[in-house]
């Protein structure tokens, strides 16, 4: 990015970074991974936050590993458990999985998208974004670094609603070989109207083409169309007198409104 900053750090940051990551890497403390990463966050969660809610978001977050192990298994027969690594830090929920070939028949987002819809009914809203890369690990002490990661905190914490977006390095990797048409399949759309908080638009170019994605049910909550029972869900959700929640459940809305107006195949 031109203004040489990935999430909280400089790009000189980053290299130094990496000199101390890689020094570790023949000890066994530290491990390099390539594939992807997601990174999202709970909205309102100091709202929430207690004894009974935590158990029902931890509760989730291993329903999530089970969908996205399950959709793994479906396209290769070398899944192995440690490829796929959870870590839940209070709001946050950072997943990496370690895949490197075949990243576009591996449809995380599907499971994602139903996770989504799923903690939705649960009263946990989600932002976030997706990215592809290099990134460190030392599992011990639950310590990650890398661009791919930075890359999907800095988006992530950028937008203004309730959604998932794809950054330029999986975007680009998904339409090196895929029309952009043919991403629907994955749960994926182009939306020009990502909302970015308007104090980084001068920092930040947005994403390239756009995508972003859909949210999605194995079942329908009515007879209705899902984004209009969607809509409803975040009222209640991201009920709020803040002015901040108020704009992040519009810019979400609006979203929903367009999909509605898209007729969007599911």
């Amino acid at each position: 990015m031109n203004n040489g900053v990935m999430g909280t750090l400089s790009k000189k940051d980053m290299e130094k970074e990496k000199i101390i990551y890689q020094k570790h890497l023949d000890d066994g403390i530290v491990e390099r991974r390539y594939g992807i990463v997601v990174v999202m966050d709970v909205l309102g969660w100091k709202n929430k936050a207690n004894p009974e809610v935590i158990k029902t978001y931890v509760d989730l977050i291993n329903v999530l590993r089970i969908k996205i192990l399950r959709e793994w298994m479906r396209v290769s027969d070398n899944v192995k458990d440690e490829d796929l690594y959870i870590i839940m830090m209070s709001d946050t929920i950072c997943i990496f999985l370690d895949i490197d070939d075949s990243y576009c028949e591996l449809n995380i987002f599907k499971a994602i998208s139903e996770f989504i819809v799923e903690a939705l009914g649960k009263s946990f809203a989600f932002r976030g974004a997706v990215s592809r890369g290099e990134y460190f690990i030392n599992k011990k002490k639950n310590v990650f670094s890398g661009e791919a990661i930075y890359e999907a905190i800095k988006y992530a914490e950028t937008t203004d609603w309730a959604g998932i977006i794809l950054t330029d390095s999986i975007s680009r990797a998904l339409l090196e070989n895929n029309d952009i048409d043919d991403l629907k399949a994955l749960n994926l759309i182009s939306y020009d109207k990502i909302p970015y908080k308007k104090e980084v638009l001068d920092k930040i170019a947005p994403c390239y083409k756009n995508l972003v994605l859909v949210p999605k049910t194995l079942f329908p909550f009515s007879k209705r169309n899902i984004f209009i029972d969607l809509m409803d869900l975040y009222e209640k959700v991201l009920d709020s007198d803040k002015e901040d929640v108020k704009v992040k459940l519009e810019n979400t809305k609006q979203f929903l409104e367009f999909l509605v107006e898209q007729k969007y195949d599911r």
